[in-house]
């Protein structure tokens, strides 16, 4: 089979590097638990992952020795810190370079064998993203269901908009009943933006950490923390702070990368 890789959405080809072979590893899990005397079940206080090792080989082939290395550092160097993709696989792998064995050279001028190692925190799929429409009407607390694909929490960026009301709104996301929205309270994993502009567009991405609103840093008037969500399904509370008498409908976009230990 004749292995396709890209680095930063640049062909290997392009530095005159054929792809020979790959060895993508897991990630290794470290569980921190402990069975004390007498109990009944041992304590799970979480765990840890390590990152992937990503090995390849490389065929480099050009007119001469002196053009066959220059295309090795010009190789090596794009590898540094990239993106990869196989051209036979949906995932796509952030990655810094680990490691870069000495070219070991063929009989024939220009041609060098190189193994490369990377290392990578997760592998991930293209985006992914599902809108809502969410009405209050008499209830200003709703929710809203969000299955994330993969298996490992994620990220997500929060799209959201006034579709119908009569003034600006104070956005609840993520923000559970018993939560304390007081100027000393602490949320985590939620947020309340005060306020959602009408005529507006929200944009909070919790990868990137920044907050927007039509296009403009908004950070100020953001309250609380970005938000990760887990794999499977889960249960989002929307929400205003105050509702009154009117009605007031929302348009919230949710958009993630599903990420693979």
């Amino acid at each position: 089979m004749d292995l396709k890789m890209t680095a930063n959405n640049v062909d290997t080809m392009d530095y005159n590097a054929r792809l020979l072979s790959r060895t993508i590893g897991l990630g290794t899990v470290t569980v921190y638990d402990d069975w004390l005397k007498n109990a009944m079940n041992p304590l799970y206080f979480g765990d840890q992952v390590t990152y992937k090792q990503i090995k390849l080989t490389f065929l480099i082939k050009n007119t001469d020795d002196n053009s066959a290395l220059t295309d090795i550092s010009n190789l090596v160097s794009a590898m540094r810190k990239c993106t990869i993709k196989f051209g036979d696989m949906d995932y796509l792998y952030d990655c810094t370079l680990q490691e870069v064995g000495e070219p070991t050279k063929s009989i024939l001028d220009g041609r060098f064998k190189l193994d490369v190692t990377l290392k990578a925190a997760y592998a991930y799929l293209s985006t992914v993203s599902r809108t809502y429409t969410v009405t209050f009407d008499g209830d200003k607390d709703k929710s809203i269901s969000v299955n994330i694909q993969g298996n490992l929490p994620v990220p997500i960026i929060v799209q959201a908009k006034i579709l119908d009301a009569g003034t600006d709104q104070n956005l609840k996301f993520n923000v559970p009943e018993d939560a304390d929205t007081s100027i000393n309270g602490w949320l985590k994993n939620c947020f309340i933006m005060r306020p959602l502009y009408k005529n507006s567009t929200l944009t909070v991405d919790s990868e990137k950490c920044t907050v927007f609103q039509n296009g403009e840093n908004d950070y100020a008037r953001f309250w609380g923390d970005f938000v990760t969500l887990k794999p499977g399904s889960n249960t989002v509370p929307v929400g205003l702070e105050a509702l009154g008498y009117t009605t007031v409908q929302l348009q919230i976009t949710i958009s993630y990368k599903p990420r693979f230990i």
